[in-house]
């Protein structure tokens, strides 16, 4: 009788480890793949033709490296006034980001 009670005391185990397995699974598939794309895409370059970035690995013969990475759109990002100045506006409202619309904030009301 003890020996029936283990066995399914291990199948109930199996069954609670994929049922907390499913929600992480899940979150992979739908959520973290698709930053990889952007990743992968954010190392490419940038060129007229369909898909709109060149292949990150190029496995072809004349290829004298296959892994074919570049950081210059990074690069644009620091070097482009527009994306500094507007992250440095977006830093100068942080700090407000959590006050209710219509309702004065402490900080405000001691003045």
């Amino acid at each position: 009788m003890s020996v029936a009670i283990a066995q399914t005391n291990g199948g109930d185990n199996l069954w609670r480890r994929f049922v907390i397995a499913a929600p992480y699974l899940w979150l992979l598939v739908f959520f973290l793949v698709p930053f990889g794309f952007v990743l992968k895409i954010s190392f490419s370059d940038p060129i007229i033709a369909r898909p709109p970035f060149t292949p990150l690995f190029d496995f072809s013969a004349d290829a004298a490296h296959p892994f074919r990475a570049t950081l210059d759109n990074y690069r644009f990002l620091l070097e482009d006034d527009l994306y500094r100045i507007s992250y440095l506006k977006s830093l100068r409202i942080l700090p407000r980001a959590g006050e209710i619309p219509g309702r004065r904030s402490a900080r405000r009301s001691r003045r």
